[in-house]
């Protein structure tokens, strides 16, 4: 689960979720509710399973990237 201020600074940019919405290659999400979602005009979804798998393994992930990269 996203913090409050990891909400606020993702509302503040496009990350790769949102520039696939935008292109029109994601199938849950377009380029008119990234817009909506980035000024704050929809509400937050919960998580799906997926999500939250994916927010657990955010930083074991990142550690390893860290020891392959440096």
């Amino acid at each position: 689960m996203l913090t409050e201020a990891q909400h606020i600074a993702r509302a503040a940019g496009l990350g790769s979720s949102d520039v696939s919405a935008v292109v029109g290659e994601n199938p849950f999400k377009n380029a008119n509710y990234v817009w909506l979602e980035k000024r704050g005009l929809v509400e937050r979804q919960p998580p799906t399973d997926a999500t939250w798998l994916g927010d657990q393994m955010e930083p074991i992930i990142a550690r390893r990237y860290a020891q392959e990269m440096g």
